[in-house]
């Protein structure tokens, strides 16, 4: 009688230890299961980058300097003299890439050590030679900002910046930082892409 029951204690308890040496061995693999797994994805493109609607270009100029993806800002450097007045022409190019009309202007935000430019004009000229002053500078002060009159782009138009009449009172470096202003017409929209005039 004590026999059996010793013995039948004895399959309790080895059942018991089975139990949980397979509960074990169920943890283990279920961690190296969590542990083994993954998730992954795919990016596809949905659409092709296009080109910006408008390009600034320097291929004939070495007074610019352009910067960023899809030449979007430019750097132009130019010679301001003390003894007498200096027209650079074709600082940069401008070239619709757009299917309609743009309307487009230059913009002063900001400047530094300005007082030291008697004269400047930067204008436009487009195909015909016609002029389109944007930002002019007297005697120190910009006295026009912006025109009045925004430009009207053709579709693959291009147009040519100058500076007209830039003469300074004393050596030094003046930064004149503009937006071009690039508007669709009758939207409410704009772009703008940033011009730095540095005269040195």
């Amino acid at each position: 009688m004590k026999g059996n029951k010793l013995i039948k204690n004895l399959q309790k308890e080895s059942l018991r230890i089975l139990i949980v040496v397979i509960f074990i061995l169920c943890l283990s693999n279920a961690t190296k299961v969590i542990g083994e797994s993954y998730s992954s994805f795919t990016l596809k493109v949905s659409t092709s980058i296009s080109e910006p609607i408008l390009i600034l270009n320097n291929s004939t100029s070495s007074y610019t300097l352009l910067k960023g993806p899809y030449n979007t800002s430019a750097l132009i450097t130019v010679q301001a003299d003390t003894s007498s007045a200096s027209n650079y022409s074709n600082v940069l190019t401008i070239i619709s890439n757009h299917s309609d009309t743009l309307e487009v202007n230059l913009e002063v935000y900001s400047y530094t050590n300005l007082t030291r430019i008697l004269n400047a004009t930067i204008r436009f000229r487009n195909g015909t030679d016609a002029n389109f002053d944007q930002i002019i500078i007297e005697n120190g002060q910009i006295i026009q900002d912006k025109p009045i009159t925004l430009y009207i782009l053709k579709t693959q138009e291009t147009l040519y910046v100058d500076i007209v009449k830039l003469q300074s009172n004393s050596t030094g470096t003046t930064y004149v930082y503009a937006k071009l202003k690039i508007g669709i017409p009758n939207k409410s929209t704009f772009i703008l892409q940033t011009i730095t005039f540095k005269f040195v």
